[in-house]
């Protein structure tokens, strides 16, 4: 059931816009911040769209860096 009166049309581009932003480097929160949608409403519908997420947390040889 949608969140809200979103035609299928919308939640399409939306969905859209969501994975360029997504493919552009911006993180689930700052997609969701910028739609006003949770994390996890990003989340799914990048899901049901087949997107393949980035490992959590960005590089771990960036950590390690911080680090040393």
């Amino acid at each position: 059931m949608p969140e809200s009166d979103e035609t299928e049309q919308d939640r399409e581009e939306l969905t859209r816009d969501m994975r360029m932003m997504y493919a552009a480097g911006a993180s689930l929160r700052e997609i969701g911040e910028a739609y006003s949608k949770s994390y996890g409403t990003v989340h799914r519908l990048l899901a049901h769209a087949g997107v393949a997420f980035r490992p959590r947390g960005g590089s771990s040889s960036a950590a390690s860096r911080a680090r040393g």
